[in-house]
């Protein structure tokens, strides 16, 4: 069974957020044997070890914390945000550069929605898959009944060292080696190791969301300020958000270009 193979078989990119999440427990009988990474899933299904995991959308969603109304209240609150900094424009009159800089992070939050809108929402338990080489293995579902206990990390930050372990967790994010056979759960900020060429993409794509991001802050150029150093500082600091994004890009692309150079690690984070 190749990944090429899953949409057949009705997964979505639903499915694809949930199993990064660490959504498939591997059991074998009544063990717990480690969280499902996509390679092993598609390893141990060509394998003919486990079924293939026999769970819809609407079941991994209905264990989702997000909802459409959610969704739509944030929504509703942005665009009108949004609808106010252009008709004000439009009136002549002043934007503050509180209003632009919270515009910036508006079209931000448009971004990752868009990215996100099919990723479930502190997701809690796990869907057992059970290894078929037990006696009751044949008579074990895959379906979306999840298991007792089996808990996702969650964000609880009580200590100053949790806050740090979370940072760590952010600069190994990408690293294909931090989850192998054996994880009960999968940390927050944890994305699958990608090709260079979808990480050239990648960077593309994250580098023109802050090329929008900087665009935006130089829509006060102009802008009235206390000092003439201010001014220039706020001048400066909007080239820099344009000009670094797009030097990722090309320093990404002429590395790929050599071919076998190392390239810069951009990994967007899917965690739950």
């Amino acid at each position: 069974m190749f990944f090429s193979d899953f949409p057949t078989k009705g997964w979505t990119t639903t499915h694809g957020y949930f199993t990064q999440m660490g959504g498939f427990m591997l059991f074998e009988g009544d063990t717990r044997k480690g969280v499902l990474m996509p390679w092993r899933l598609g390893d141990l299904l060509k394998k003919g070890k486990i079924k293939f995991p026999n769970i819809t959308e609407e079941e991994i969603q209905d264990r989702s914390k997000g909802d459409a109304l959610s969704k739509t209240l944030v929504i509703g609150q942005t665009t009108w945000f949004v609808a106010q900094c252009i008709s004000r424009q439009a009136q002549g009159l002043v934007t503050t550069e509180l209003e632009l800089v919270t515009l910036g992070f508006a079209v931000l939050n448009a971004f990752m929605y868009y990215f996100w809108w099919n990723k479930p929402l502190g997701v809690q338990t796990s869907v057992p898959v059970y290894l078929l080489d037990r006696n009751n293995a044949e008579s074990a579902t895959t379906t979306g009944i999840g298991a007792t206990g089996d808990a996702y990390s969650t964000l609880e930050v009580n200590t100053v060292g949790e806050i740090f372990g979370r940072l760590a967790d952010m600069t190994t994010a990408g690293d294909p080696y931090i989850n192998e056979t054996g994880t009960m759960q999968m940390h927050t900020f944890y994305a699958m190791p990608i090709t260079e060429w979808q990480d050239l993409n990648l960077t593309g794509c994250v580098s023109l969301i802050g090329v929008v991001f900087g665009a935006i802050h130089c829509a006060g150029w102009n802008f009235l300020f206390p000092s003439h150093a201010e001014l220039i500082l706020w001048r400066i600091s909007s080239l820099v958000i344009i000009v670094v994004p797009l030097s990722m890009v090309l320093a990404n692309y002429l590395a790929w270009m050599q071919g076998g150079t190392e390239t810069l690690d951009i990994t967007l984070c899917l965690g739950s």
